[in-house]
């Protein structure tokens, strides 16, 4: 999967963030702006926010739609969502129990791999050979 279909993605499974994906790419490639941006910019943060404001249920869509995107078992959209989602949510977040009790399973494990990898055991989750080719 290539960038702009993964932002497509975004917008059409949840349109409140279109405005905001609007905003953020409107300054730079379009549609064609790398999803590490988009979803790292648009996406994370507003999973943040919802759970700032205990909106828990909204919250829950968004997870739903990336364990949706984890299951097309795509590299890229992999790489995207463990890296510019949940290590954001990971390493960012004052609400790390209310994120991981919100998480489905791939997220779960992705979240569990940064857990491995904080204790100095694994190499960083979500790089494969989509990161070595400078896809961002």
């Amino acid at each position: 999967m290539e960038a702009r279909e993964l932002n497509q993605r975004l917008v059409a499974a949840l349109p409140g963030l279109e405005q905001k994906y609007r905003d953020t790419v409107s300054w730079q490639d379009g549609d064609e702006t790398g999803s590490h941006v988009v979803y790292g910019d648009v996406l994370a943060p507003a999973i943040e926010t919802l759970l700032a404001h205990g909106d828990f249920g909204l919250a829950r869509k968004y997870f739903d739609y990336l364990e949706n995107l984890l299951a097309l078992d795509d590299s890229y959209a992999e790489e995207v969502v463990a890296l510019s989602v949940i290590e954001y949510l990971y390493y960012g977040t004052l609400h790390r129990a209310a994120v991981k009790a919100q998480l489905g399973g791939r997220c779960r494990k992705l979240w569990e791999d940064f857990e491995t990898y904080d204790k100095g055991i694994a190499p960083t989750p979500g790089e494969g050979d989509d990161h070595a080719q400078g896809r961002r």
